[in-house]
C-alpha cells in the first residue's frame, strides 16, 4: 500500500469517490468529466483522465483488464481493495493548462460603478506613490553617479530601470484616469 498522497484532479477525484462507480472504461470516465465540466477541452480532459488512471493503477488502487468488443479492444478499470480516497489529494492545474479543470463556481457579480470607482481611486493613489518613489530613486542614482563617476557603470543600469519603471507607471496612471472619467459618465 502506498503511504504518500497521490495527486489527482479535483473533478476526477470527486467522480472516483462515488461508491457506486465500480467498473468503468477510460472513455466513460472522460465523458463523466466532460459532463461535470462542459467548458473543458476534450483533448486535455482525456489526457487528464489517462494520467489519473495511470497513477491510480501504478499505486494499485485500480485494476486494468483488457476487454475486446467487435470494434476494438479497450480496458475495463475497477477499484481494488486498496482504493483509499484518503490517500488521494486534489492537484493543482499543470503549467500551461489552458482551461480550469475544476467545476465552475457561481459567477461573481459585476462591481457597481461606485465600488469600481473606489477601487480605481485606490489603485491610482498607489501608482502615484510608486511613481514618486521611482522618480526619487532615478534622481538619486543620477546624483550618485555624478558624485561618484567611477561607480557610474554599475549604477547606470539601475538608474535606467528606475526611469523605465517611472514611464510604465505614468502610462498606468493615464489609463486609470481615462477609465475614471468614463465611469463618471455612467449611472451608479
Amino acid at each position: 500500500m502506498t503511504s504518500s498522497l497521490i495527486p489527482i484532479n479535483k473533478t476526477l477525484l470527486n467522480i472516483l469517490q462515488d461508491e457506486t462507480l465500480r467498473n468503468f472504461t477510460a472513455i466513460q470516465l472522460k465523458n463523466m468529466c466532460i459532463k461535470a465540466l462542459p467548458l473543458a477541452n476534450t483533448k486535455e480532459t482525456a489526457q487528464l483522465v489517462y494520467r489519473g488512471l495511470r497513477r491510480l493503477h501504478q499505486a494499485g488502487f485500480i485494476d486494468k483488464k483488457p476487454h475486446t468488443t467487435s470494434k476494438k479492444q479497450t480496458h475495463i478499470f475497477s477499484k481494488t481493495a486498496l482504493f483509499n480516497p484518503e490517500q488521494l489529494i486534489a492537484s493543482q492545474p499543470r503549467k500551461g493548462q489552458k482551461i480550469n479543470m475544476t467545476p465552475p463556481s457561481a459567477p461573481t457579480p459585476a462591481p457597481t460603478t461606485t465600488s469600481a470607482h473606489t477601487q480605481l481611486k485606490t489603485t491610482l493613489n498607489q501608482y502615484q506613490v510608486d511613481l514618486l518613489s521611482s522618480i526619487g530613486e532615478a534622481e538619486e542614482f543620477k546624483r550618485l553617479f555624478e558624485e561618484f563617476p567611477y561607480a557610474k557603470s554599475s549604477l547606470y543600469p539601475r538608474y535606467m530601470q528606475a526611469r523605465n519603471q517611472s514611464s510604465t507607471l505614468v502610462g498606468r496612471i493615464k489609463a486609470i484616469e481615462v477609465c475614471l472619467n468614463e465611469l463618471q459618465g455612467l449611472p451608479s
